[in-house]
């Protein structure tokens, strides 16, 4: 939703282009949550299955969605009259980066959910441990809110707005992750650790 009203509003690209931006980063992911979901059931490294795909998530959306939202200025023109056409290598810009976004966002989420049974043997901390990933999405996506409606209220310029949204965005993506890489292990679970879980 804000992707396409980003697009179509302040990059002023058309409403077609708008479309294949949008269909671009769904058909992706689509193709690559299954692929990642089998992969890291496979993949076996010295840091664990899944962590490394979050490496791999980590490293490809930062700066996919920096240069979605940064407007970078070699990309877009601010000539009004360029409003609704659409120079093949803005366009091009546009549709290519969402999908690799969501190549990334889908390596993030998959490691990220399905390194819960990697961590416990036990039902009881694996549904805290998802109520707990569930509430801080939340958190999250409120606090992304709140960050936007104070952008739209004190500055007027949308390149602007969305500039320094996607700036804070990324500072706190990056904090956060950084957290979660350095205080999860992803352990391989003895059998003695799985009784030890059965007993809570």
């Amino acid at each position: 939703m804000y992707l396409s009203w980003y697009i179509n509003k302040v990059v002023k690209l058309s409403p077609r282009i708008t479309g294949l931006c949008l269909l671009s980063g769904q058909i992706a992911d689509g193709i690559t949550t299954p692929i990642v979901g089998v992969a890291s059931d496979k993949c076996n490294t010295r840091i664990g299955k899944r962590m490394p795909w979050y490496y791999f998530g980590f490293v490809m959306v930062i700066p996919c969605f920096l240069g979605i939202f940064s407007y970078p200025p070699f990309i877009n023109e601010q000539n009004p009259d360029l409003s609704y056409k659409t120079p093949g290598l803005q366009a091009a810009w546009y549709i290519i980066l969402p999908a690799l976004f969501n190549v990334g966002w889908a390596a993030v989420q998959i490691s990220h959910m399905s390194i819960v049974n990697q961590l416990s043997y036990s039902g009881t901390r694996r549904d805290r441990m998802v109520n707990n990933r569930n509430a801080f999405t939340y958190a999250a996506n409120i606090t992304v809110l709140s960050f936007a409606l104070l952008m739209f209220l004190i500055i007027d310029d949308a390149i602007n707005q969305f500039r320094y949204l996607c700036l804070m965005c990324l500072g706190l993506g990056f904090c956060t992750s950084m957290f979660y890489m350095t205080s999860i292990s992803e352990v391989w679970l003895s059998h003695e650790a799985k009784a030890k879980d059965f007993e809570y």
